[in-house]
């Protein structure tokens, strides 16, 4: 078997990306994600781009991906960034790919001036926490909410 290599995403990757969306959302045992290729090509690229996307790649395919995005923390006054998702082929696990994966999205966010990297991870991904506290990360006190649908197109109204 062939060595991976990590590298930043392309357009023509929204496919293998979307495909590796959809099987998160399979692990996670949660509907499949409103995300495809078109979105990925439309949102992960050009001057006002939502997010970076990294892929990890083998014999010719794609077989993870992370997507990140910056943030600001005011409390540290610092940059970091965000990583949104990121999943690796069940076949490609416990051999590097994940963490290659991380510290690509480290990197890349240390280029922009970020000092630090947030990942979240679902309360009932054991495999996820493991994962990420055998890289070193550690759980913070915040929880998490979300606006959305209703909620949010109410609090976004005009006044």
């Amino acid at each position: 078997m062939a060595e991976f290599r990590i590298r930043a995403a392309h357009p023509e990757d929204g496919e293998a990306v979307a495909r590796l969306a959809a099987a998160l959302s399979r692990h996670e045992g949660v509907p499949a994600p409103d995300f495809n290729a078109e979105r990925f090509r439309s949102e992960g690229f050009g001057p006002d781009a939502a997010f970076a996307a990294i892929v990890a790649e083998q014999d010719g395919g794609v077989i993870g991906y992370a997507i990140h995005y910056g943030g600001y923390d005011v409390q540290t006054g610092t940059r970091g960034r965000h990583v949104a998702d990121l999943f690796v082929e069940e076949a490609h696990r416990d051999k590097g790919v994940g963490r290659a994966l991380v510290a690509a999205a480290a990197r890349a966010g240390r280029a922009q001036g970020a000092r630090w990297l947030l990942l979240q991870v679902r309360r009932d991904n054991d495999l996820g926490q493991g994962f990420y506290k055998a890289l070193g990360g550690r759980e913070d006190l915040d929880r998490t909410y979300i606006f959305d649908g209703i909620v949010f197109e109410s609090l976004a109204a005009p006044e």
